[in-house]
C-alpha cells in the first residue's frame, strides 16, 4: 500500500496532486481530513474508513457517499466509534446515522465579522474589475519588489472616490439591520478594511515585514559568504541564501485569493474567524507543500511555543510569536477571584505595572493574583535552525490546553421556563464576549522576547536566537500567558427552582457539560461547535453556553426556545443514564472531552443523573 495524507493542511495545488494520483493508482489509501466531504468523485473508490463516527447523517453520506460511484463497484463504510459520547450514542442506535435523516439546517446572518469578510470580497471583486492587472498572484497586488505603489494603496484612492456601484451593490446583499452598525452608508466601514489597523492593511504589513526580513537574511549571508574563504562554510551560506530565495519566490508567486482568505479579509471555507499561521522557515521540500492554519482560539494552544504539528509526513515544532515592524501584540491583565472564581480582564501595556482588579463581590484581588496575558495575532513560527523530524508510531503529545472564561454579556434577552420541576432563567445576547486562556506547562506561562519574538517554556539563560538563526540580545519577558478575547452569542443559564445556596463546582461543571452534550444533540449539530463556562453571580452559579465561534452562529439562541431546552436536558438526561462508568466519576462516553480535562477529576454523572432524573418529570 502506498499511503499519503490529504488534509487542509496541504496546500491546494500538492493536494490537488494527490488526488490525481489516487485517481490514477499511483497512490491506494488517503488518510484525509474533511477535505473530502463536499462533492469529490474519486472515480472507482471501494473503501472507506471513518476513524470516528460524523456529527451528522448528512456528514455520514457526504462521507461514505465517496466509495461505489461506479457500475462496477460495490462501496464499502466501517465506521470506527471512538470512547465518546457521540460515537458511543450511534454505536448503540446506528440506524439514526445511516437511515439518513437529516434536520434541516439553521443559519444566521447576523455574524458581523463574516459579513464583513463578505463586504470586502465584494469591494475587492469591483476593484479587480478596474484594476485588473492587481489580480493573479501576491506579487501582482503586494509589488513586493518594484517602487510602484501596492494594490492597498491604490485600493485606499479607490475607495477615496466612494464609487457608486460599491455602496449600490452593499445596499443590496447586506442585511439592512447592519447597514447602520457596519457603516454602510457613510462608508464607516472602510477603517476596518484599509485604516491603519485594517485587515488588508495588516495583511500588506505582514507580507511585506516577512519579504523584507528575508531580503535582510539573504543580504547577511551574502556578506559572510565573501568574507571567508572556507568552502564548508560557503556552502552552508549558499544553502541558506538558496532557501532564502526560493521562499521569496514563494511569497511572491502565491495566490491572491488563498493569501486574503489566510489573512482574514475575505471569506473561506468553513468560516474560521481569525485565523493565523504558523509559519514554516525550512528549506526541505515537504516545507513547501503545506499551509498550517488555525484559528486563533486553536492556535494559542496548538502552535503555542514549543508544540509539535504533524503535517505531510514531518514533524513541525514552533518556536515563537511571529514579530510585525511597527505593530504591537495586544497586550491584557486578567484575575480570577480566588473566592468565587469570576474572571476579570483589562488592557495593558508592555511595561506597566501590575494594575489594581477588584472583584464585585469579593475587593481587591491580590497582586498575586493578576496575570499577563499576550494575544498572538500575527500568528507562530518556527526555527530555521531546527530541522523538522520524521514522527513515530504515535502523534506527539499535546503539551497546552486552553480554558475558556466569560466575562460580560450586552442588552441580554430574558425568558422564563418551566420544564418539569425546574424553573429555569434564561438570557440570551449575540453580544456575549469571552477569553480563552492557554497558561503553558503547569501554568507557568511563557517567556517571550517582544523583539524577536522567540519564546520558551522555561525562563533562558544567557542570549538566544531569532527564528532566522541569528543572536537576538533583546530581553526576554515573562512570564505571559497566550490569550484571545472575542465576541459570540451567549446563553446564561440559571435556577429559581431548585435554589441552590452552594457553590458546588463539581455539580455545576458535571450538569454544564451533560447539556452541552444534550443540546449538541437536540439541535442537530457538532459538539465542537458549542462551548461551556461556569460564571459565579449574585443570583447563584450561571451555566453559560456559546457558539464556538467569534461572531456567533445561532446556535444558543434556538436553546431560547422552550421545547428546544426541553429536548437538550432530556438527551442529557439519556447521555448520563446510558453510560456505564461509575456514578461518582465520568469518563470519555459521558462527560468528559480534550477542551475539559481541567475539570476532570470533578465530572461525575451520578450528580447529574440524580438531579435530572429527580427535576425533569413530564408536565
Amino acid at each position: 500500500m502506498t499511503a499519503h495524507e490529504h488534509t487542509a493542511q496541504l496546500n491546494s495545488d500538492y493536494a490537488s496532486e494527490l488526488q490525481q494520483k489516487f485517481i490514477s493508482g499511483d497512490i491506494n489509501v488517503l488518510s484525509c481530513s474533511t477535505t473530502f466531504e463536499l462533492g469529490v468523485d474519486l472515480g472507482s473508490l471501494e473503501t472507506i474508513f471513518l476513524r470516528n463516527v460524523p456529527p451528522e447523517p448528512s456528514n455520514y453520506i457526504q462521507r461514505a457517499g465517496r466509495a461505489g460511484r461506479r457500475l462496477d463497484t460495490v462501496g464499502f463504510t466501517l465506521t470506527f466509534a471512538q470512547l465518546r459520547s457521540h460515537d458511543l450514542t450511534y454505536f448503540k442506535e446506528p440506524e439514526k446515522m445511516v437511515e439518513g435523516r437529516i434536520k434541516p439546517p439553521a443559519i444566521t446572518l447576523k455574524n458581523e465579522k463574516i459579513i464583513r469578510r463578505h463586504l470586502y470580497s465584494i469591494v475587492l471583486a469591483n476593484f479587480f474589475r478596474q484594476y485588473k492587472g492587481c489580480f493573479g498572484k501576491v506579487n501582482s497586488f503586494f509589488n513586493l519588489d518594484s517602487d510602484e505603489v501596492s494594490g492597498t494603496q491604490k485600493m485606499k484612492e479607490y475607495l477615496g472616490e466612494k464609487p457608486k456601484q460599491i455602496l449600490t451593490s452593499l445596499r443590496r446583499v447586506i442585511p439592512s439591520g447592519l447597514h447602520d452598525k457596519l457603516g454602510v452608508d457613510n462608508w464607516a466601514w472602510t477603517a476596518e478594511f484599509i485604516g491603519a489597523d485594517g485587515s488588508l492593511a495588516i495583511a500588506d504589513l505582514k507580507i511585506l515585514d516577512e519579504y523584507l526580513s528575508l531580503k535582510e537574511f539573504h543580504k547577511q549571508k551574502r556578506e559572510e559568504w565573501i568574507s571567508t574563504s572556507d568552502q564548508r562554510t560557503r556552502n552552508k551560506l549558499n544553502k541558506d541564501m538558496d532557501w532564502a530565495c526560493r521562499r521569496m519566490e514563494t511569497i511572491k508567486g502565491r495566490n491572491l485569493i488563498d493569501f486574503l482568505a489566510t489573512h482574514t479579509v475575505i471569506p473561506k471555507y468553513g468560516f474560521p474567524v481569525d485565523v493565523v499561521e504558523l509559519e514554516i522557515l525550512h528549506h526541505i521540500p515537504a516545507a513547501k507543500k503545506i499551509q498550517l492554519e488555525r484559528d486563533l482560539r486553536m492556535a494559542i494552544a496548538e502552535f503555542a511555543p514549543g508544540s509539535q504539528v504533524v503535517a505531510n509526513g514531518y514533524i513541525w515544532e514552533s518556536a515563537g510569536l511571529r514579530v510585525v515592524k511597527d505593530r504591537a501584540w495586544p497586550i491584557f491583565w486578567y484575575a480570577i477571584c480566588p473566592e468565587c472564581k469570576r474572571f476579570y480582564i483589562r488592557k495593558g501595556k508592555i511595561e506597566e505595572s501590575f494594575p489594581p482588579i477588584s472583584c464585585e463581590m469579593h475587593g481587591d484581588i491580590t497582586k498575586g493574583q493578576i496575570k499577563r496575558l499576550v494575544t498572538p495575532n500575527f500568528g507562530f513560527v518556527t526555527s530555521k535552525e531546527v530541522e523538522p523530524k520524521k514522527p513515530g508510531e504515535s502523534r506527539p503529545p499535546r503539551e497546552f490546553t486552553t480554558r475558556p472564561y466569560f466575562y460580560d454579556y450586552k442588552e441580554p434577552e430574558e425568558k422564563k421556563f418551566g420544564i418539569g420541576r425546574l424553573k429555569i432563567k434564561c438570557r440570551y445576547s449575540s453580544d456575549g464576549e469571552l477569553a480563552v486562556v492557554c497558561k503553558g506547562k503547569k501554568g507557568g506561562g511563557f517567556y517571550i522576547c517582544f523583539s524577536c519574538g522567540t519564546a520558551f517554556s522555561d525562563s533562558p539563560k544567557g542570549k538566544h536566537k531569532t527564528a532566522y538563526g541569528r543572536e537576538c540580545s533583546s530581553k526576554v519577558r515573562g512570564p505571559w500567558h497566550l490569550g484571545h478575547t472575542f465576541k459570540t452569542d451567549v446563553l446564561s443559564i440559571s435556577f429559581d427552582q431548585p435554589k441552590s445556596e452552594v457553590s458546588d463546582e463539581s455539580f455545576y461543571f458535571s450538569l454544564l457539560y451533560a447539556l452541552l452534550e444534550g443540546a449538541s444533540q437536540a439541535l442537530g449539530i457538532r459538539r465542537q461547535d458549542l462551548e461551556g463556562c461556569l460564571y459565579p453571580s449574585e443570583e447563584g452559579v450561571m451555566l453559560i453556553l456559546f457558539d464556538n465561534v467569534p461572531g456567533g452562529a445561532g446556535h444558543v439562541k434556538r436553546l431560547m426556545e422552550k421545547q428546544n431546552l426541553h429536548e437538550a436536558l432530556d438527551s442529557a438526561l439519556a447521555r448520563v443514564k446510558k453510560c456505564n462508568c461509575g456514578r461518582e466519576t465520568s469518563c470519555y462516553g459521558c462527560l468528559r472531552n480534550y477542551q475539559n480535562q481541567f475539570c476532570h477529576e470533578q465530572l461525575r454523572r451520578g450528580v447529574v443523573l440524580d438531579f435530572l432524573e429527580n427535576y425533569l418529570e413530564i408536565e
